[in-house]
């Protein structure tokens, strides 16, 4: 890694980029500096957005300014921290431009810290479906591709060709299932219909369109792989129903991430990448309001999405 890409946090931490702002007013004229913006401790892809929104603010202040994500706080709700480096991001995904800093010699440059927060004066995210055909959706996308790529698994890639060929001509249908728990936090009235009401209607949709489907699922819970193999298993045949056998999941239908603590860092991270990367291979997918839409944009902007 680059060193500018596993700084440490050696300075002051700022609550957030007002006081960042308010006590550094140099930043809002035409001066370079480093900004490092510590990861928001709520979920992989609402760290990213966060970022983003953050970003994108400061930016349109003073283009001038260097702004880097700093993956480096775990919490109850943010494990995707490799403790054994400085700032886990750049594990991630990957810069699009060189930075001309020398990081062993700062004298020229400031570098500072602050924390990410929701500016709520600021555009945000949409859960809208798809992801693109909101505008500031958009502009937080295109923000981000162009500065940054996605590291995906090559050994994703080829899972997802060998299913292809052993089903030749079949459409590959991804769907991605949140745990209750999560759709309480995130979408409450989304339970005012029964998931398994939902789920029959994608499997309606699917049997009526593309009759002849593959299906991938993409889920942190493993009753939900189950019930998917039940509901898509034809004539007791479970080979149409694929998903990565490696994912950590839990056995319930509660908040995965903190009943998978001993799991955190790197692992964590990188299987919600390896599943957001699969669905963005499938020819279709059906998914419902969460972040992980997101995600996979950045991995395939050109992949159909359909809410359920």
């Amino acid at each position: 890694m680059e060193l500018y890409e596993n700084y440490p946090v050696n300075k002051h931490v700022y609550s957030n980029i007002y006081e960042l702002l308010d006590n550094n007013p140099n930043l809002q004229k035409q001066e370079t500096a480093i900004i490092y913006l510590i990861n928001w401790p709520y979920g992989f892809g609402s760290a990213l957005i966060i970022y983003i929104q953050n970003a994108v603010f400061l930016k349109r202040l003073n283009k001038n300014l260097i702004v880097i994500p700093h993956y480096s706080n775990n919490t109850r709700n943010f494990k995707y921290h490799d403790e054994t480096l400085n700032n886990s991001f750049f594990k991630y995904f990957k810069s699009n431009h060189v930075l001309n800093v020398d990081m062993n010699n700062t004298n020229n440059t400031n570098i500072y810290f602050a924390k990410t927060v929701v500016l709520a004066n600021e555009g945000k995210m949409s859960f809208q479906i798809p992801i693109k055909s909101n505008e500031i959706n958009k502009r937080f996308v295109e923000y981000f591709l162009d500065n940054y790529t996605p590291i995906v698994n090559n050994k994703v890639k080829e899972f997802m060709d060998k299913i292809r060929e052993a089903n030749k001509s079949k459409p590959i249908i991804g769907i991605h299932i949140r745990s209750i728990a999560q759709k309480r936090l995130e979408c409450d009235g989304y339970l005012q219909v029964e998931f398994e009401n939902r789920l029959l209607d994608v499997k309606r949709k699917i049997e009526n369109n593309t009759p002849n489907a593959i299906i991938f699922i993409a889920t942190d819970v493993e009753l939900y792989i189950t019930k998917m193999r039940e509901l898509f298993g034809k004539g007791g045949e479970k080979d149409n129903v694929y998903y990565l056998d490696y994912i950590k999941r839990i056995y319930n239908e509660g908040d995965s991430i903190p009943q998978l603590d001993k799991y955190k860092g790197y692992t964590l991270g990188s299987e919600i990448m390896d599943d957001c990367y699969a669905l963005s291979l499938c020819d279709k997918i059906y998914i419902s309001n969460s972040n992980i839409p997101f995600l996979v944009t950045l991995m395939n902007n050109t992949v159909k999405m359909e809410e359920y």
